[in-house]
This record gives structure tokens, sequence and C-alpha cells, in this order.
């Protein structure tokens, strides 16, 4: 964990790796691993927020990035890749060797 100071406020940051959290939904096991989080705020009391975190569903591999910049928008972003995705026959028409 680290803070840092800027002009007109502070933020503090946090990382985490390793295996967080295993969340089972019906239809299978959500596992978030190597999480990372970022608060800040500013003189004035107006926040920021990011996080970051790699998941895994069923199998499944994604990665997802999120900082919300209250201070400045257009500095905001969202980031996400998704990897290991195999088509099903039944779920894709024509596709994954169907007919």
């Amino acid at each position: 964990m680290q803070a840092k100071g800027a002009p007109n406020g502070v933020l503090v940051s946090g990382s985490y790796t390793g295996s967080a959290l295993k969340v089972s939904f019906g239809v299978g096991l959500v596992q978030l691993t190597d999480l990372a989080l970022a608060v800040g705020i500013d003189f004035e009391g107006v926040p920021s927020v990011g996080l970051a975190a790699t998941a895994d569903f069923c199998g499944h591999g994604a990665s997802v990035a999120v900082m919300i910049d209250s201070t400045n928008p257009m500095q905001s972003i969202l980031v996400g890749s998704v990897s290991d995705i195999l088509a099903r026959r039944d779920a894709v028409p024509g596709g994954a060797g169907g007919p």
C-alpha cells in the first residue's frame, strides 16, 4: 500500500496478489485474483476511484481495469480483455465447425 500527495489532494493505492475472492453463481464459479484498488480525494472533496482485477469464470480468463477521475473525467479509463474463448456448436450457428 502506498499514499501519494498531489498539489490538490491525495491518492492511496494498494494491491493483493493471489486468489482473493471466489463466488459461486448458478452457472459457475467466478474467481478474482491479483486485485488492485486506488482511492483519491481532492481538497474540495471530489473523489477518484480505480479498480483492477483478473477474473476466471468457468475456465475463461478476463482482466479489467477502471479508473474514474472525478476531477478530470477526460482522464478516466475502462480497459478489459477476455481470453480462452471457445465457440460451441449449439451456441453459434455455422461456427466452430457447425453446419
